[in-house]
């Protein structure tokens, strides 16, 4: 299900058009509150707040460089920040452009709690829950951006109520190389844990070329 509450953002901008490009627009948090599909002590689903604090994304121009800042905060939907930096060139329809070769410089650093929202990022019919820990450096140009850092699961649950697929009690130990996601550790355990419903565990590398990814995984 998707988010809901009464969440308000405002919006504020300041263009300025002229030999120099001057640019700030921010979104941020007024008032309000999210809620969220959750999980109770016992895995059934339910509704909770999400405890905003901060919510608010940054943009901001001078002359040729350009800064994007997000930041995320709340009480049981985690936490997120991101600052990312690169250049624009002088030209294209709007006078200005972002061409390929633009340099990327930025950082990403998440804690994400359990969730039972992480099911979008699952196939139809299956459901994902699990938190998520992030700490990613970018790099690179626009055409070939270049991510590094670890990315941690724990608490990983993998569900699928049509095939009759239960997998719990799991964690994911990754980290991002370049253009490589390399899969240090996968694991999954059957209902009941290892002893009676067994053990699922992987390793292996993705990869990412051209808009095409790759997945190698060794069980």
């Amino acid at each position: 299900a998707p988010p809901a509450g009464d969440l308000l953002l405002e919006a504020r901008w300041d263009l300025r058009f002229a030999q120099t490009l001057r640019l700030r627009a921010e979104l941020a948090r007024t008032r309000g509150d999210l809620t969220l599909l959750a999980e109770t002590a016992e895995g059934t689903p339910a509704r909770v707040t999400a405890g905003v604090r901060e919510a608010r994304l940054l943009l901001e121009g001078e002359g040729e460089s350009l800064r994007a800042t997000l930041r995320w905060d709340s009480e049981r939907a985690g936490r997120l920040q991101a600052d990312l930096a690169t250049r624009l060139s002088p030209g294209g329809p709007a006078g200005w452009q972002w061409p390929e070769a633009a340099p990327l410089s930025g950082r990403l650093q998440a804690r994400l709690p359990r969730m039972g929202a992480w099911s979008v990022l699952a196939p139809p019919g299956w459901r994902l829950r699990g938190s998520l820990a992030a700490d990613l450096t970018l790099a690179g140009t626009r055409a070939q951006p270049r991510l590094q850092g670890p990315l941690q699961a724990d608490d990983l649950g993998l569900r699928s109520v049509v095939d009759g697929i239960a997998l719990e009690g799991g964690r994911l130990r990754a980290r991002l190389d370049d253009t490589r996601l390399v899969i240090d550790e996968l694991l999954l355990q059957g209902p009941g844990g290892a002893a009676t419903g067994g053990t699922l565990r992987a390793s292996g590398e993705g990869r990412w070329e051209a808009g095409a990814v790759r997945l190698q995984m060794d069980a």
